[in-house]
């Protein structure tokens, strides 16, 4: 027969090792940050410097995402692509999640949409202050 001592520590260990299954888990997608050169500019490279990057001929919206000053401060439309810490005031999580073919990003016609992650990731990137 068990001790009440034992049944304690049995009770706690059980406890502990359950709560760390979960937080662990928890903690893994709260702790991982995002490296701009890892998850971002991949996406940006592929799916929006073609329209917002360096070449000034095909450049929309009067929008740079390839630089940092023109990302955070007002395209043409007067609204701010990026802003850190706060992506649902930034135009670039509106326009990628935007249902309508007329404001969404990448338009259909680039035939390069993102995927869920990759919005998630540009989401969670601006959400840690877009470094």
């Amino acid at each position: 027969m068990l001790s009440r001592l034992s049944i304690v520590a049995v009770s706690f260990l059980m406890t502990a090792g359950f709560a760390g299954l979960r937080s662990d888990s928890a903690v893994a997608q709260e702790v991982h940050e995002l490296s701009f050169e890892k998850h971002v500019q991949p996406i940006l490279s592929n799916h929006c410097f073609n329209c917002h990057g360096l070449d000034e001929e095909t450049r929309a919206g009067g929008l740079r995402l390839d630089l940092s000053e023109s990302s955070l401060g007002k395209g043409e439309s007067g609204l701010t692509a990026i802003v850190p810490g706060a992506p649902d005031r930034s135009e670039l999580i509106a326009r990628i999640n935007s249902h309508d073919p007329d404001r969404q990003m990448p338009p259909a016609s680039t035939k390069k949409p993102l995927s869920e992650e990759q919005k998630q990731i540009l989401q969670q990137w601006i959400a840690e202050g877009a470094e």
